[in-house]
C-alpha cells in the first residue's frame, strides 16, 4: 500500500502486476496517467543519504536521516550523536519533501529498505557503483513547496520523538500488551496501538488523570487496562 501511494507509474497498472500480471500499456485514465511529473537527477542526493543510513548504522527512520542530512539542531541529534556524523548538514539547502520523496524511490528501488521500528537500513547499493547509473525522481509541484508552505502537523508523535530512555520503556509497555493480547486471545493493537504506546513513553502518566491525557486512552481503556500500564510506568521511573 506504501509503494502504491508513492509510485509515478500507472496506477492500474501497479495493482495489476501485483496480481501477478503483466499489462503491456498504461490505462491513460488512472490520476498518475492524467499528472504531469517532472524528472530531478538526485544521484548526488541519494548518495549523502546513503552515506548518512550506513553512519547511523541502520538504527533510525526517514524523519532522522533527513534531519541529519539538512543540519537540524534538535535535541535528539544531540543525545544520538548525528550532529558528528560526517553526513550531518550535507544537504542543508535542500526541500525536506523532495528528500522524503527520494528516500521513496530509494525504497522502491531496493537501495535502502526498512526494519524493525520502520528504520532504515541499506539495501543493494552495487548499482550505484557504477557511475552511468542514476537514480531519478519524478516530482510534483507539491513536492516542491518549502516546508514553510506546508500544514504544520500538531501533537506528531513517532518513534523519532522518543529518547533512548523512552525506547526502553516502549518496549516495556509492548511486552505488557502483548502479555494483556495473548491472555484475553486479541491483536495486540486492540489493547494500545504503537501511537499511543509512544505517548505513554513521552508523557509518563502515573496517575489516573495523566494516564486520561494519552492519546488513545478513554475511560473505557483505562477501566480495563490502565492501571496495569501506571505500574510499568511508575517502576521503570523509580
Amino acid at each position: 500500500m506504501e509503494g502504491y501511494c508513492y509510485t509515478t507509474e500507472c496506477l492500474r497498472n501497479y495493482i495489476l502486476k501485483y496480481f501477478g500480471e503483466d499489462p503491456k500499456k498504461p490505462c491513460d485514465d488512472c490520476g498518475n496517467c492524467l499528472r504531469q511529473f517532472e524528472t530531478l537527477d538526485m544521484t548526488d542526493e541519494a548518495k549523502k543519504i546513503i552515506n548518512c543510513i550506513y553512519e547511523s548504522c541502520g538504527r533510525y527512520g526517514k524523519n532522522i536521516i533527513m534531519d541529519t542530512v539538512l543540519g537540524a539542531k534538535t535535541a535528539r541529534l544531540t543525545e544520538i550523536g548525528a550532529t558528528e556524523y560526517k553526513s550531518y548538514g550535507v544537504l542543508e539547502s535542500s526541500n525536506k519533501n523532495l528528500l522524503r520523496r527520494l528516500i521513496e524511490e530509494l525504497l522502491l528501488e531496493g537501495y535502502i529498505a526498512t526494519g524493525e521500528y520502520q528504520v532504515l537500513k541499506l539495501g543493494d547499493i552495487s548499482r550505484l557503483k557504477n557511475t552511468e547509473t542514476k537514480v531519478l525522481v519524478k516530482i510534483t509541484d507539491e513536492d516542491k513547496m518549502s516546508k514553510r508552505k506546508e500544514k504544520p502537523k500538531k501533537n506528531k508523535k513517532g518513534m523519532d520523538s522518543l529518547t533512548s530512555a523512552g525506547f526502553k520503556l516502549f518496549d516495556k509497555l509492548k511486552e505488557l500488551r502483548l502479555e494483556i493480547a495473548r491472555a484475553e486471545k486479541i491483536p495486540p493493537y486492540i489493547v494500545f496501538n504503537d501511537k499511543t504506546l509512544i505517548d505513554m513513553c513521552a508523557k509518563m502518566p502515573t496517575t489516573k488523570s495523566d494516564m486520561l491525557n494519552v492519546s488513545g486512552v478513554g475511560e473505557n481503556k483505562y477501566g480495563k487496562y490502565g492501571e496495569r500500564f501506571i505500574a510499568v510506568i511508575k517502576e521503570y521511573v523509580k
